[in-house]
């Protein structure tokens, strides 16, 4: 079933508020405070939003998960 991003988000995180914006990843996906991202040297990528191969390539470069904001 499809559900809309910000209800997945509130599932997964809780509520958000939008003054918890982190910042836009490199691939244009909004990212708040709280939510698992991957860092790849000075880029970062919202974690949810990679597919399994792009995850995978991502790890093979060396990408880190990390918490956005902490």
């Amino acid at each position: 079933m499809l559900e809309h991003p910000d209800i997945t988000r509130m599932n997964r995180y809780g509520y958000i508020d939008e003054d918890s914006e982190y910042g836009d990843d490199d691939l244009g996906n909004t990212v708040y405070v709280g939510e698992e991202i991957l860092v790849l040297g000075h880029m970062f990528f919202l974690k949810h939003a990679l597919d399994d191969r792009l995850l995978q390539v991502f790890y093979e470069l060396g990408a880190h998960e990390k918490i956005a904001g902490k």
